[in-house]
């Protein structure tokens, strides 16, 4: 909340006034109301709501008393913007109200009054980018989850149709194998070992294909290139998965480099 023009609203204040917010920086009202209520009278019906304590914050805050006319600002704002105070506990811990002034610092000024909009604006982007760095983490590590996942079952189905191709080229071999026999007198059991082969090729055909399709569109007929096909499809997410590691790492940074200042 911006309060625009108090140097005309209370121009018998300006000289006294010590910042230009009127809730004290260090405020955390995260801390407050999560974990601090115990320290406050909650039975006390002045401090037993959000909005009580905010109200208790700023009118007893030794900053904002430090003139009558600055007071009664406080006092009229804790009394006809209460509404306006209530939704915003509702949605978000990051709360401030700022004093601007009608026109900006005069360098000749001995007063480090009045503000303009720097110091509001400022405010405003550090929040923004707090905020930004945090989604932009969580965003990353839930697409990394599931691209790990991903590429775990890409190279999963690649084993698999390495596999069956194995498995194909044995039974192949086998079925060859039993053609070239000269048995005169199992020629039935020779046939139907023959048969018995080719099904197990149709077999894992079958289960190729299925596994093809399960991870590309339009499987190509020839093997080399399903598995040539696969092979890249992995390259690519594993580049993409490198990048966005990069990128997780960068915002990771930037937050803890926040953190600590």
């Amino acid at each position: 909340l911006v309060i625009n023009k108090v140097d005309l609203i209370i121009p018998e204040a300006m000289p006294y006034i010590q910042r230009s917010n009127l809730l004290p920086d260090g405020l955390q009202a995260a801390f407050i109301e999560n974990y601090a209520i115990a320290r406050y009278v909650v039975e006390s019906p002045d401090t037993n709501s959000a909005l009580g304590r905010l109200k208790d914050c700023m009118l007893n805050d030794p900053a904002n008393n430090i003139h009558p006319r600055l007071q009664d600002l406080v006092m009229s704002l804790t009394d006809n913007f209460s509404q306006f105070f209530s939704r915003v506990l509702d949605v978000t811990y990051h709360y401030q109200i700022y004093l601007m002034s009608s026109h900006a610092p005069q360098p000749e000024s001995k007063l480090p009054l009045p503000w303009g909009v720097l110091k509001p604006f400022l405010w405003m982007t550090e929040i923004l980018q707090e905020e930004h760095l945090s989604e932009s983490v969580s965003t990353y590590e839930f697409e990394l989850k599931a691209l790990d996942k991903e590429i775990a079952a890409m190279k999963d189905g690649l084993d698999t149709l390495q596999r069956l191709w194995d498995e194909i080229d044995e039974h192949q071999r086998a079925a060859e194998e039993e053609r070239k026999k000269k048995i005169r007198f199992a020629l039935t059991q020779r046939e139907q070992r023959i048969k018995h082969l080719q099904t197990l090729i149709g077999d894992a055909e079958a289960d190729f294909a299925k596994t093809a399709s399960t991870f590309i569109e339009t499987p190509p007929k020839n093997k080399d290139e399903v598995i040539a096909v696969l092979q890249r499809k992995i390259k690519t997410k594993s580049d993409l998965q490198d990048s966005l590691r990069k990128r997780l790492k960068n915002y990771q940074t930037r937050k803890e480099h926040r953190g600590s200042v």
